[in-house]
């Protein structure tokens, strides 16, 4: 009883571990800062948010997902920060605190080291002269200063240029709009419309095919034979109207 008590109890602690990789880096590098907490599954663990820096001095770029890992009803979380200083000295970065939904729980404290990049010798040699006052100007291929990293070029993201697609498709829309408008205006002075109408059958061809019509629905057989002569009357008079233009009563 008392193995499984103490097994249950230090499952049910939170425990909080920072690290630092790498702990020394030169001016303008990255650190990765990593918060590793063990915790009941069930708890829900909030970390610290860090807008600009998370001590004087040391910057932080971004805050990285947590990753997660549960196993034995034990959840494991990794939570990262991307940092950097651009002051050489020796950082110290007191304990993180975590909060687990009842208590505040605190992390142990790191280091992390900056240093400034290795000068040449001739370099040195020539920032005593300029400390000296030996030369008026500063020769800047003497002083071989060159960047830690190259300049890099930021990713490309679509929607930066989302309004100048849309500014192009307006304007390809309204040429299209202008050109249609010319197209109609144009076709109606050469043809007379706008729209090319639909083909009008010639009158004895309308005839037949109404007769045809009339005599598929052989309604005469099903006593409807007023009917039959009226319709067959109708045919006949349309086309006599159509046809010669009489109107036959």
């Amino acid at each position: 009883m008392i193995i499984l008590f103490s097994e249950y109890s230090i499952a049910q602690r939170v425990s909080v571990r920072a690290t630092v990789e790498p702990p020394q880096i030169m001016i303008g590098q990255q650190a990765l800062i990593n918060l590793q907490v063990i915790a009941p599954k069930d708890k829900v663990i909030h970390f610290p948010v860090y807008e600009k820096e998370i001590v004087p001095g040391i910057e932080v770029i971004t805050m990285l997902q947590p990753d997660t890992v549960i196993e034995n009803n034990v959840m494991t979380l990794n939570f990262k920060y991307v940092v950097t200083s651009f002051d050489s000295t020796l950082y110290h970065i007191p304990a993180i605190p975590v909060f687990d939904g009842t208590d505040t729980i605190f992390s142990n404290s790191i280091g992390l080291k900056v240093v400034s990049p290795a000068l040449k010798d001739s370099t040195l040699a020539y920032l005593e002269k300029l400390k000296a006052g030996e030369t008026d100007s500063i020769d800047f291929n003497q002083l071989a200063l060159y960047d830690i990293k190259p300049i890099q070029k930021p990713p490309f993201v679509w929607t930066d240029y989302l309004g100048i697609v849309w500014i192009v498709l307006g304007v390809l829309l309204l040429l299209a709009l202008i050109g249609a408008i010319v197209y109609f205006i144009l076709r109606r002075k050469k043809k007379g419309y706008f729209f090319t109408p639909p083909p009008v059958l010639p009158a004895h061809v309308r005839a037949l095919q109404e007769l045809d019509r009339l005599k598929t629905e052989k309604i005469w057989q099903q006593g409807r034979e007023k009917e039959f002569y009226t319709q067959l009357t109708d045919i006949l008079r349309q086309y006599l109207y159509e046809r010669y233009g009489m109107k036959a009563k």
